[in-house]
């Protein structure tokens, strides 16, 4: 398998079962409208009319609703991106600009002492991703 089914929500069986049994549950529903639209009178495609009215008003609600967890969801991100991540990057980089005026010279001490600081601050930035990988929230406690 391609490496990232291993780190996504598809790695999870759980996630899987839900999928299938939504789908099963979506043809369900499809066999039952079939069925009633095969017996159906003038009064069954009246009402369906109508169903599909409240329909149409619903979907708008719905798209309204959703706006707003988008919404929510896209602030929840960036907060995270911009207080985590955002700082980490300014340390590093300060980390970086202060060990090339602490060690200016070409010698194999400094440039030493300048790629070592280098490699903590990027292992740190990979600490981070790799945290954050290991983070399920698709899990079934939830």
């Amino acid at each position: 398998l391609p490496k990232i089914w291993n780190v996504t929500y598809l790695a999870s069986t759980y996630c899987w079962v839900q999928i299938l049994l939504l789908w099963l549950a979506a043809g369900l529903v499809a066999v039952v409208v079939w069925v009633i639209l095969y017996a159906a009178n003038p009064q069954t495609i009246e009402s369906l009319q109508t169903g599909l009215t409240i329909s149409g008003q619903l979907q708008t609600l719905a798209a309204f609703i959703l706006g707003f967890y988008l919404e929510k969801t896209i602030n929840i991100w960036w907060t995270l991106r911009h207080d985590t991540l955002q700082q980490l990057m300014n340390i590093v980089d300060n980390m970086c600009l202060r060990m090339a005026i602490y060690f200016p010279g070409h010698s194999y001490e400094d440039r030493h002492a300048r790629e070592t600081i280098m490699r903590y601050g990027l292992l740190s930035v990979a600490l981070l991703f790799k945290d954050a990988r290991e983070v399920d929230v698709w899990t079934k406690a939830e």
